[in-house]
């Protein structure tokens, strides 16, 4: 029940001819703000006609009296139900005017949640706490928008686990307007428990067997609308089709089986790709690549590439085949020839690799086992190595998306070494860790920290050709410095490469709308021959701009550490993680 307090000044004299059509109405509301102020004025009828020309004196005396009504009718989703409205119709010269002050009262508080089921699935849901989506709690107010909510999340988790034709038979909120408190109590009753029944494929283009490893669900497993959403997103993303359709058969459902049918469109087999583009580190780049994602029915996949730069020639290839979880899993054949210099090191190597990969969402491994034939030139040496390399690589993502990164982890380990009694010129072990952390403390500021640190143990690091020693300087590295630039130097002054790398770097960014930041850093570290640790620094300040497959990144960065303090700019391109 809620109370009345309005007047009508001047009423008794507007009963005349001039009744007939009202002059400007001016109307205004206090008392509440937010949510529970915009709803008011969207349910009061008074506001709403207070610009409408043909609104007459009689009608403003009539919309008045209903307010409120039409108020308590507002408050009540937000848990107030007594409301009380003060307001009193004032006849100006210009025409009326009417100031609401609203006492929303005491709210109505959540006293008790209840949520009865039954039918098939009682006992397989007994250990789901069906209260716990109703957004409440003892003590809450009541707001009848988020009871809505929740009764359809709990709809929509018991119809997940398979009981298509839940309902809820009863559902009430007993309001106790005396002493301010509200009861709810929910029915459910699940139906019968659906389950998945054969998929009906029809062209596939690979093996029936390698496509069943991709399916998340089996037959005779509750049915999920979920799985199988996650079923064409998992299809989508194989590579091997260019159209995807799952299409559950609800009316041919039999014994509570329900078939679905499985539509696929093959993929153009053969992609061709071109681009170019520009790094400080690399110099003007392009690259050419051709990728045959459907080489056979058994889903194998090749790809080849050609890389040119001002400093670096590759020619790659590799040779894919899904194993265990097709999703996820990978045995890679590679090869590759690259020829690359700087400064006073030319190093060329063929290699050949086989690898097994693992790529989940968070966790992603690669053990490989590798040839490498390397000759090279660096500074006044020359040398030549052949080494057979196991090597370990275990990565952690943690972030909602790579590209564009607001909150996010990236953790990578590399383990390689070699034995020179078996089929290597030199007995090494290499270690390297890095990671990144990128946070977004404030809205429109992000800030970034990365690190890296290497160590090899071996005799002398001339028995290692410079593909596998630690240089520092660069755009992901040292930035003020030369790509490479940091290091270990021989007698001619040529940076030669360490046994040992360590790297940090802090960056602060303020966004700029959607696309453009700006950003300022600070960068040290260096490539060392001993323990005896030698940083150097660099400071500068950026642009960036987002792409939707990475980020162009424009610095200018200040060598601290050398005379003059020299500026370089550098220009990279990449994602966050």
């Amino acid at each position: 029940m809620f109370r009345v307090f309005l007047t009508c000044a001047g009423c008794c004299a507007l009963l005349g001819p001039s009744d007939l059509w009202a002059d400007q109405l001016q109307v205004s509301f206090s008392g509440v703000e937010g949510e529970q102020y915009e709803n008011v004025l969207a349910r009061t009828t008074i506001y709403q006609q207070r610009d409408n020309p043909r609104l007459t004196n009689w009608e403003i005396r009539r919309l008045h009296v209903q307010v409120p009504r039409e108020v308590a009718a507002a408050l009540a989703p937000f848990g107030y139900y007594s409301p009380v409205v003060h307001g009193e119709l004032v006849r100006e010269q210009e025409g009326w005017s009417v100031d609401y002050v609203i006492d929303p009262g005491v709210p109505v508080l959540v006293a008790g949640i209840a949520v009865e089921v039954s039918g098939q699935g009682k006992t397989q849901l007994a250990g789901l706490d069906l209260a716990h989506y109703i957004p409440f709690r003892p003590g809450d107010i009541f707001y009848s928008s988020l009871y809505e909510q929740g009764k359809k999340k709990i709809l929509t988790k018991v119809r997940e686990l398979g009981f298509l034709q839940a309902n809820l038979i009863e559902h009430e909120v007993r309001v106790h307007k005396g002493n301010y408190r509200a009861e709810i109590r929910i029915h459910l009753d699940t139906g019968p428990r659906f389950l998945f029944g054969e998929t009906r494929i029809g062209w596939t283009g690979i093996d029936r067997d390698l496509l069943h490893r991709y399916f998340p669900h089996a037959v005779g497993e509750p049915y999920s609308l979920r799985r199988l959403v996650r079923l064409q997103t998992i299809l989508n993303e194989s590579g091997y089709f260019s159209d995807v359709r799952v299409l559950p058969q609800l009316d041919e459902a039999q014994d509570l089986q329900i078939p679905i049918v499985l539509s696929l469109s093959p993929v153009l087999k053969n992609r061709y790709s071109f681009g170019v583009g520009y790094g400080s580190d690399t110099g003007a780049r392009g690259s050419i690549e051709w990728r045959n994602r459907l080489l056979n029915s058994r889903g194998h996949q090749i790809r080849s590439s050609l890389q040119l730069s001002e400093n670096a020639r590759g020619l790659e290839a590799d040779y894919e085949i899904p194993i265990a979880d097709p999703r996820t899993d990978r045995l890679i054949f590679s090869t590759s020839w690259i020829d690359e210099q700087w400064d006073e090191t030319n190093t060329e190597f063929l290699s050949g690799v086989m690898a097994v990969q693992h790529m989940g969402p968070v966790h992603q491994i690669i053990s490989s086992l590798e040839m490498r034939d390397e000759t090279y030139h660096v500074g006044v040496t020359r040398g030549h190595g052949f080494f057979l390399l196991p090597t370990l690589t275990w990565t952690i993502v943690m972030a909602e998306q790579r590209i564009n990164t607001r909150d996010g982890v990236r953790l990578s380990l590399t383990l390689r070494g070699a034995e020179q009694n078996v089929l290597s010129d030199a007995t090494f072990f290499q270690a390297r860790l890095g990671g990144k952390v990128i946070l977004t403390p404030f809205e429109h500021w992000r800030l970034s920290g990365r690190f890296g640190l290497g160590a090899t143990v071996v005799d002398e690091v001339d028995d290692l050709p410079p593909s596998l020693r630690f240089y520092s300087g660069g755009d992901q590295s040292v930035r003020g410095y030369a790509h490479k630039s940091l290091g270990p130097v021989d007698s001619s002054g040529a940076v030669i490469g360490g046994r040992y790398l360590m790297e940090a770097s802090v960056e602060l960014e303020r966004l700029l709308g959607q696309k453009w930041s700006v950003a300022a850093f600070y960068d040290t570290g260096n490539a060392m021959d001993d323990t005896d640790v030698r940083l150097v620094q660099g400071v500068g300040a950026g642009v960036r701009y987002q792409l939707p497959f990475g980020r162009i990144s424009v610095d200018l960065a200040t060598a601290l550490s050398e005379p003059g303090l020299p500026i370089r700019l550098h220009v990279s391109m990449g994602a966050d993680l």
